[in-house]
């Protein structure tokens, strides 16, 4: 039996379907379209709230969550490969959990908020103002909060990052391999903000993680499943410059 996928291109559960992929694991994809409309004709038998990802397992298990769909693969299938978690130090391993739980639980809620507004108010009915008006302040007040978490991540992450690159290590948990998170972090960027099409401000703010985005996307089976997923503008925004070192490419190939 293999993995089934509930997937919605340019959504989180391309983060899902890139492990998926670099660590060959056999799956089928679902997909969908990433609108409210849309939601209603998920399979919500397996997929039970509609949300994408839903990856239900090869026992028939269902989970949901970015975060916990990629601990779960990583730990049920990475052994022995360059993205097991085995060779982490205790320091990096608390790391990897902190931020694999941080950015789901502050960025992520305001991701879903800027990009439905209309879910989290109610209009009062003897309101004279157009609720149009409300949705948008709820969705500007979201994007001016994803601003202060994304240089929060790039206080701690990025900056990390770019000064051990030096030393070797190119990654966020300070390895010379990427990790999932590494893969959580080049998704987020995708979710700078707006617009998305344009990443001036990730690259005026937050040089480190778009610095990790640069080297996670030199892996080739996660640069093929961003672009598959309809994300090559964000590919080529952050491709390296061919005389830009990627040594560690072909290790990373399953």
């Amino acid at each position: 039996m293999s993995y089934t996928l509930y997937h919605a291109k340019g959504c989180g559960s391309l983060a899902v379907l890139a492990t998926l992929k670099i660590l060959d694991i056999p799956h089928k994809l679902a997909c969908f379209m990433h609108t409210p409309t849309d939601f209603g004709t998920t399979d919500k038998t397996s997929c039970k709230i509609a949300q994408f990802p839903t990856l239900v397992t090869e026992d028939g298990t269902v989970l949901t969550e970015i975060a916990a769909c990629l601990m779960y693969i990583v730990q049920r299938h990475g052994a022995g490969t360059p993205w097991s978690l085995e060779s982490l130090t205790p320091s990096q391993l608390a790391k990897f959990y902190r931020w694999m739980v941080f950015i789901p639980a502050n960025i992520y809620p305001l991701i879903t908020i800027e990009d439905f507004p209309s879910r989290f108010v109610e209009m009062p009915t003897l309101s004279g103002t157009e609720s149009e008006n409300f949705h948008d302040w709820i969705k500007k007040a979201a994007i001016k909060n994803k601003k202060e978490r994304y240089i929060i991540l790039e206080k701690n992450l990025g900056q990390t990052a770019t000064k051990e690159y030096s030393k070797g290590f190119q990654f966020v948990l300070g390895t010379e391999v990427p990790s999932v998170l590494d893969i959580f972090v080049t998704l987020i960027l995708h979710y700078a903000p707006h617009p998305r099409t344009q990443m001036e401000w990730a690259e005026e703010n937050c040089p480190g993680l778009c610095f990790i985005a640069k080297q996670v996307l030199k892996v080739p089976v996660l640069k093929e499943t961003f672009v598959e997923d309809e994300c090559t503008a964000f590919v080529e925004q952050y491709e390296l410059d061919n005389n830009e070192r990627a040594t560690y490419v072909q290790d990373l190939k399953m």
